[in-house]
């Protein structure tokens, strides 16, 4: 299990956070998606880094104005008991399905290979 690491994509419901006051609504969630990848990845909410457009995806409209709901991609590093969350994109999915496809192929084709004879 040593250097294991798993990626998972995760919604995250913003709605408690409306709840509070309306001047706190983006730190708070920052706080709320904190605590609630914490209790799911069984890590302390110390060992939680956030990408920089994560944040910027929750500040996007001001304080005020936060999304009803993230979609993250989250790595877990199991060795370090560390996570790493960025905001989801298609895009990215489609282009890690692609290289992980193209990965597939290149394997696949390298098995297929009949051998060279070099002494005939």
């Amino acid at each position: 299990m040593a250097g294991e690491e798993f990626e998972r994509v995760v919604t995250i419901p913003l709605r408690s956070v409306y709840e509070g006051p309306r001047v706190i609504y983006a730190p708070t969630a920052v706080q709320h998606v904190r605590r609630h990848l914490a209790r799911h990845f069984k890590v302390d909410p110390a060992d939680i880094y956030f990408a920089n457009t994560l944040n910027e995806l929750i500040w996007t409209h001001g304080r005020h104005n936060i999304p009803r709901q993230l979609k993250v991609r989250v790595t877990k590093f199991a060795e370090e008991r560390r996570i790493e969350v960025w905001p989801y994109t298609e895009e990215g999915a489609k282009s890690r399905r692609k290289a992980a496809q193209a990965k597939d192929d290149a394997e696949a084709d390298e098995a297929h290979e009949p051998e060279d004879d070099a002494g005939a």
